[in-house]
C-alpha cells in the first residue's frame, strides 16, 4: 500500500529575516512566558502541512529583547 500524502513537517526555526536582521516569527510561533523581538529558545516546534507549507499549529518560543543570549545562562536555566 502506497502513501499518497506528504508527511507533516516540524519546524523549529522561530526567527525570520526582516531586511538584514532576524526577528521573532509571529506567523509560526507564539510567545511562551516572555515576548520580544528575538528568540531565546524554542519550547515546542510549529507543525506545518509539509516543508515550507502552511502552518497547522503554531509553535511556542521564548522571546527576548537581548541582542546576545548567553548559552551558559540558557543551559543553567534548563538544568535547574
Amino acid at each position: 500500500m502506497g502513501l499518497q500524502e506528504k508527511p507533516l513537517h516540524l519546524d523549529s526555526v522561530a526567527e525570520k529575516y526582516d531586511g538584514s536582521r532576524k526577528i521573532f516569527d509571529l506567523g509560526k510561533f507564539r510567545a511562551f512566558t516572555q515576548a520580544g523581538e528575538r528568540v531565546a529558545f524554542v519550547v515546542w516546534p510549529a507543525l506545518l502541512l509539509h516543508e515550507d507549507g502552511p502552518v497547522l499549529v503554531r509553535g511556542i518560543a521564548q522571546g527576548s529583547n537581548n541582542l546576545t543570549i548567553s548559552l551558559s545562562k540558557m543551559n543553567a536555566n534548563l538544568i535547574s
